[in-house]
């Protein structure tokens, strides 16, 4: 009985450890979202937004995935890698929330297989779709 107390004491010292953890990589994430705001040219600064997992551009202008892409390089990012089931419902929620669901409105992720047909990757890491988080795919 004193073992399992000790284990049970063990696991809930873990516990508050990786919250503390977790709180404070998620002020980091706020303290650099507000620094990159701050610092971002005023003519981009309505199309960004600080979520958990980053900061992102959401743009209504209807693109293809070529002018998305550039248009992403152009402003100081790439489209989007999704890299968790987080960052998806994140995403998914976000957009909903700017109304883009109602309207019809969709993103692209940074997926290609401009190189060779058939072989996706994604644009900015030049990982395998088949490497990580595939929850996204239909």
């Amino acid at each position: 009985e004193t073992r399992l107390k000790q284990l049970e004491q063990t696991l809930l010292d873990q516990e508050k450890e990786t919250k503390s953890k977790l709180e404070r990589l998620e002020d980091s994430v706020s303290v650099l979202s507000s620094y990159v705001q701050a610092h971002m040219p005023a003519s981009n600064s309505d199309i960004w937004r600080p979520l958990k997992t980053g900061m992102y551009a959401f743009l209504k202008e209807p693109l293809t995935w070529y002018e998305a892409r550039d248009k992403c390089m152009e402003i100081g990012g790439y489209l989007v890698e999704i890299e968790s089931k987080e960052e998806h419902n994140l995403l998914v929620k976000t957009s909903q929330t700017l109304g883009w669901a109602d309207v019809k409105l969709n993103f692209w992720l940074g997926l290609s297989d401009i190189e060779t047909e058939g072989i996706w990757v994604w644009e900015h890491s030049r990982r395998s779709v088949n490497d990580g988080f595939q929850y996204w795919i239909p």
